[in-house]
């Protein structure tokens, strides 16, 4: 029976390079770091924003003056920040 250690360096030997990649690309980021579970491949403050958009349309078709008004508040506020955060300098 041949160890991991003998079939890696045979596997040098022979010139096949993908026998000693790593399993992790040189790339990525440490798990620490990464960006939050993801909504519908959306970044929890994107699908927020959505969220609050269409709450706002939903509470005014439906006559909620009240409501209507605070979760637009809310909604000018997030895409006031978004847009703060991500201006681009001229």
């Amino acid at each position: 029976m041949q160890t991991v250690e003998d079939a890696i360096a045979e596997a040098e030997a022979n010139g096949d390079a993908l026998a000693v990649q790593s399993a992790v690309p040189a790339g990525t980021p440490p798990a620490r770091l990464r960006r939050p579970a993801c909504v519908f491949g959306m970044k929890p403050a994107n699908a927020g924003l959505l969220a609050l958009a269409a709450a706002c349309l939903a509470t005014g078709f439906c006559g909620g003056k009240h409501a209507h008004a605070a979760i637009g508040l809310a909604l000018t506020a997030g895409l006031g920040w978004h847009v703060w955060k991500r201006r681009r300098a001229l």
